[in-house]
């Protein structure tokens, strides 16, 4: 036997190895002679990881494959095998029925019910310790003749899910393949340390998958809930890596940074299971930090979005070598002590998974009852509608019924604070059901906290995510008014049956209309946008269009009518839209459909420049947006060739959040040159100040306000950095005023519009009285953390502006108007920049004395 399965064991608290090889089974696939290879000798792919545990599998009686849950964006396999006793595998059906049944408040014999366990390896792929550690683990867990090693998993069943990011993870493994030498180099500034842009922290469209927990934006994460709530685990465990100068972590993190709705029962479970952590590295004289850093507030996390679902979630970080070996201060790191510190916790936490097992069932049992009865003694549901755009709607149903919240129709009108509510254009979610508790935080607005610094963001409520009609409290309703459950669907479509010689008009304010912009232009069809609003009669009925409004002139040109009639017809039928043919120019009301403020939209080609300094999470979200969500290409130009690229190619140039110090003085005049002579530049985020600081365009950022200096004694040195972040603004929800007649505001349903913020950026309002079509509300903290300097510092401040240079435009765009791919409320800042940039105008005023353009 390979000397590693001794060393990684003997300091575990297992007496009949004290000094003694483990007894391991003989006749199953090691990973040694699997993969040729020591375990931390390489780094494995994705698929050579799936491989072994399928070989593992087929000779093992202790390890079953549950079967692919998901396909990532990268066309990899996600999936889990079960790790447990022959016996428990024998009646799986009957252990995960029973798990459903406990969790809906039915009676059940727990006697003989095992604990679950989903233990979660690799959601960043360049923390590489977590998925490598795996196959050894399952090894050792199918093949040891250990005693209590087999009564552990009598006691629980292990849901294995090896590597959860595999796009990101095979990209960290060919960086350290292609770049490692064959004598190792523990510098940290070699090459192999230092991952370039995008790294491989992210999956394939540069997303923190370890953040989509509630939104389920990608197809990995939304497997991942289905195959949560199918099972509804216990425990979960969730394995990461950390800075290389740091040593171990595991939780509880820190203990005023808990969420509010958090149980205390479950924060003294998951000290509890810490103890079996602390005893397995103190025997190895492997150190450790917990109840810092780290924290448990954000509910979509791993290692958090557990907490509100009746389990106890578990984050460990491990210090990570990047590579095979690193020199640092607390001595050299090898990739194999990273890998030997992930098996030591991962078996430390079957141990305490077992031993705890009944007071773990225990306290999923009373979450539940409890979220059932606070539910019901709240009563009423959450009501909410987006008539303008259905497909908001049915995306945020989509993310609650993943979380196993019910969504009910409405069977009859109900009228609440002055807001009506019809059958078919809204949704009921009752506040009476098991996932209360889960419902309850990702819809409250909260502005009030015990603690005010946080690891992640400070509020994620739903209903503004979606900028959907409703109250952010549950509401009383006459029995009768809430329906059928709500089986989940697509918008429906608004298209003429047949098609129009004269043309057609399309409502900007659908979702999915960009995609359908696209690919008429693309096509050839010639397509103008309404600056003004309008009404005409359609099917006898008068219908106001507003500003935003596309119109497909066809004017009798019958291989027209058909091309643009078939196009429409196949985007409506995957991407709801909504069309209506017209048959003349002449309107009940306003602009004639051959009026001059119908203008022309020109053909959209964007471009994005990418490299080491731009927020990967910024520039990701971008690329998805057009690149999934629309069907659009972003050409993403590297900053190296931006001195040589055309790019009067593009109607639109791109530069997401970041920092652009690595871009060259060449390529800095390259961008100068493109918007002098006529170019569009859209700047989001810190691109803001980057442009204005390097004269590409005028504006003025407002100063931020300076920190409170106390007067007197001088402040303790250890309260620097709590004082530093009580300025940051940790993600937070503000509200702005948007102009709805100027193309940056087309197509939003209402004046007002919710946007996240992750930093505290402001721009100066236009001296053009007329030329701010973004502004921060008087009071705009809608929900989450801001100082009140902060808010002060906001209010009435632009939050997009459009500054004309040259010949051409620099918009900007304080704010991310992608965040974390499901923030739909603003996505339209972001389509609107790139279809009318273009077309974007200083207003004419009397204040000045020259004549805009």
């Amino acid at each position: 036997m390979h000397p590693w399965i001794f060393s990684l064991v003997a300091v575990l608290p297992f007496s009949a190895w004290m000094g003694e090889e483990p007894d391991l089974a003989e006749g199953l696939p090691s990973p040694e002679s699997f993969f040729a290879a020591g375990v931390g000798e390489r780094h494995l792919y994705h698929h050579e990881i799936f491989a072994y545990l399928d070989a593992l599998a087929a000779a093992a009686d202790r390890v079953e494959p549950l079967g692919v849950y998901a396909r990532s964006h990268g066309g990899r396999d996600l999936a889990h095998w079960v790790i447990s006793s022959p016996r428990n595998l024998a009646r799986l059906d009957s252990i995960r029925e029973t798990q459903q049944r406990l969790v809906a408040g039915e009676a059940v014999d727990l006697s003989d019910q095992p604990a679950i366990l989903l233990m979660g390896y690799g959601v960043h792929g360049n923390e590489p310790s977590a998925a490598t550690v795996t196959p050894w683990l399952a090894y050792y867990l199918a093949a040891s003749g250990e005693t209590r090693l087999a009564e552990w998993l009598d006691a629980v069943v292990i849901l294995l899910d090896p590597v959860m990011n595999p796009d990101g993870h095979d990209r960290f493994t060919a960086w350290t393949a292609e770049r490692s030498g064959r004598t190792p180099n523990p510098d940290p500034q070699d090459w192999e340390h230092t991952e370039g842009f995008p790294g491989s922290r992210t999956n394939y469209y540069w997303f923190d998958l370890n953040r989509d927990w509630l939104p389920a934006v990608h197809p990995s994460s939304e497997g991942r809930l289905r195959r949560f709530h199918e099972w509804k685990p216990n425990v979960l465990l969730d394995y990461h890596e950390m800075g290389t100068g740091s040593s171990y972590f595991f939780q509880p993190g820190v203990p005023e940074r808990t969420h509010p709705l958090t149980p205390q029962e479950n924060q003294d479970l998951t000290d509890r299971l810490a103890d079996f952590h602390r005893s397995a590295l103190d025997r190895a004289y492997e150190v450790y930090f917990t109840r810092e850093r780290f924290d448990d507030f954000y509910m979509g996390k791993g290692s958090t979005y557990p907490d509100l679902h009746g389990a106890v979630g578990i984050l460990f970080e491990q210090a990570s070598a990047r590579g095979q070996v690193q020199d640092r201060d607390r001595g050299r790191l090898y990739f194999r002590d990273a890998i030997a510190n992930q098996f030591r916790t991962s078996l430390s936490s079957i141990e305490g998974t077992a031993e705890l097992r009944r007071e773990l069932q225990a306290f999923q049992q009373g979450f539940f009852e409890e979220a059932r009865a606070r539910g019901a003694a709240i009563g009423g549901a959450y009501l909410l509608s987006a008539p303008e755009d259905p497909a908001r709607l049915l995306e945020f149903a989509r993310i609650l019924r993943l979380h196993d919240i019910a969504v009910h129709e409405l069977a009859l009108e109900v009228e609440v604070d002055g807001r009506v509510y019809r059958p078919g254009e809204a949704l009921a979610v009752p506040t009476a059901q098991t996932g209360f508790r889960y419902l309850e935080a990702i819809m409250e607005r909260r502005k009030d906290f015990p603690e005010e610094i946080f690891y992640d963001v400070s509020t994620w409520p739903l209903g503004l995510a979606f900028d959907l009609v409703h109250a952010p409290e549950p509401v009383s309703l006459p029995r009768g008014v809430i329906g059928e459950a709500f089986g989940g669907g697509r918008a429906v479509s608004i298209v003429p049956d047949e098609a129009s010689s004269f043309g057609y008009l399309v409502d900007w304010r659908r979702f999915h209309t960009p995609r359908l912009l696209h690919s008429l232009i693309d096509a050839g069809v010639r397509v103008r946008v309404a600056t003004r609003d309008f009404t005409m009669t359609i099917d006898e009925e008068e219908v106001d269009f507003p500003p935003g409004t596309l119109f497909v002139p066809i004017l009798g040109d019958e291989d027209l009518a058909e091309r643009a009639f078939s196009l429409i017809r196949e985007v409506a039928g995957e991407h709801p839209q909504a069309v209506h043919a017209v048959s003349t120019s002449a309107v009940v009301r306003g602009i004639d459909l051959g009026s001059d403020s119908f203008q022309a939209v020109p053909t959209p080609r964007f471009a994005m420049l990418v490299g080491f300094g731009v927020n990967p999470l910024s520039a990701g979200e971008i690329w998805h947006y057009l690149d999934y969500r629309m069907g659009i290409p972003l050409t993403r130009i590297p900053f190296e060739r931006v001195r040589g690229a055309n790019l009067r190619d593009y109607s639109v140039v791109i530069l997401g959040d970041g920092v652009y110090s690595e871009l060259s003085g060449a390529a800095i005049n390259r961008l100068r040159d493109y918007v002098r002579d006529g170019g569009t530049l859209l700047a989001v985020g810190r691109a803001v100040e980057w442009a204005v600081n390097n004269n590409i365009a005028t504006a003025k950022v407002r100063e931020a306000p300076p920190p409170a200096r106390p007067e007197g004694r001088a402040r303790p040195f250890a309260e620097a950095e709590r004082d530093f972040a009580l300025n940051l603004v940790s993600g937070a929800v503000f509200e702005a005023y948007v102009d709805r007649t100027h193309p940056m505001g087309y197509g939003f349903p209402q004046n007002t519009v919710p946007l996240f913020r992750t930093r505290n950026l402001v721009l100066e309002p236009s001296d053009n009285p007329f030329g701010t079509p973004l502004q921060f509300t008087e009071s705009p903290l809608l929900s989450g953390y801001a100082s009140e300097a902060n808010q002060a510092h906001a209010a009435l401040g632009a939050a997009g502006l459009m500054v004309r240079q040259g010949g051409g435009r620099v918009i900007f765009l304080a704010d991310n108007p992608t965040f974390r791919g499901y923030w739909w409320a603003s996505h339209r800042l972001l389509a609107n920049s790139l279809f009318f940039g273009p077309l974007m105008r200083e207003p004419r005023w009397s204040g000045r004395s020259e004549e805009a353009e």
